[in-house]
């Protein structure tokens, strides 16, 4: 199973849901990506076109572009659309470069750029712009792949880096389409189930391994909710504290419970949701 089309078609069906209950944030959502795809929207909206939106919203042309390129087997590693770029990403002073040669020249000269691929060009950017699109600027993970991107293509380090910007995605759209009352009754897990799935992942009190199915992690996600209290605005640092008792990856874990409205993120406080 790859996670990264697996969660372009969680979020497909999640958007689907949304359309089909009139909600009017994703339905401006999808007017905009119609709008600049020069697509027409269905009336009842179909399981494909939800893929081809998100995939859109992603940053690549339809559904069939994402999925083979987020297979890590496509015959050209360099197009890659917008995926490694974002919407938002503005005010930052990359370098452009028409060709990968170029590119790769001009970074064996300035040590510590990271390489990154967009459309059919490619860009140098610095540790800011990496962290922006949601990625990790660890040395220990770019430095085995030369902060190369293009290079690294289908590589572990990519996927793990490809799933960090696909999650930072979600972040990125996340007032103005997101509905997490809706994404939650999609992924609902019984009793049962989900008794289940915490014996497979937490053991003494920490969680052995963040699931990547997104339904399983919505369980760990609402038992680690449950070990935060409720009545206290947290800084950053403050619930990085607490979270790091459960997981060392605080950075995903905090992130995962604003997107799944377990806790609000405002002008840099937390809180726990009710």
């Amino acid at each position: 199973m790859n996670v990264l089309t697996e969660e372009i078609k969680t979020r497909a069906r999640v958007l689907q849901k949304q359309l089909q209950r009139q909600h009017s944030a994703s339905i401006k959502r999808v007017r905009i990506l119609c709008r600049r795809r020069n697509w027409s929207p269905e009336t009842e909206p179909s399981h494909s076109q939800c893929l081809n939106l998100i995939a859109a919203d992603t940053g690549f042309r339809d559904w069939e572009h994402a999925r083979c390129a987020l297979s890590g087997q496509a015959s050209d590693p360099g197009d890659m659309g917008a995926f490694w770029y974002g919407e938002h990403a503005t005010g930052f002073t990359n370098l452009w470069f028409s060709g990968y040669a170029e590119a790769r020249h001009q970074q064996a000269l300035q040590p510590g750029m990271f390489l990154l691929p967009y459309a059919r060009q490619f860009v140098l950017a610095e540790a800011s712009f990496v962290k922006h699109l949601g990625m990790t600027d660890d040395d220990a993970v770019w430095s085995a792949i030369q902060y190369d991107l293009v290079a690294a293509y289908g590589s572990q380090a990519w996927q793990t880096l490809a799933q960090q910007r696909l999650q930072q995605t979600r972040l990125e759209h996340w007032e103005s389409q997101w509905n997490w009352q809706v994404d939650q009754q999609a992924l609902h897990s019984d009793e049962q189930t989900s008794a289940q799935i915490l014996k497979n992942f937490v053991a003494d009190e920490r969680i052995q391994k963040i699931p990547q199915q997104r339904k399983k992690r919505l369980v760990i996600l609402r038992w680690l909710a449950a070990q935060i209290s409720m009545d206290i605005p947290y800084s950053e640092m403050a619930l990085n504290q607490v979270l790091s008792r459960y997981h060392d990856d605080v950075a995903t874990l905090r992130r995962e419970l604003v997107v799944h409205g377990l806790m609000q993120r405002e002008n840099g406080i937390y809180r726990k949701l009710r």
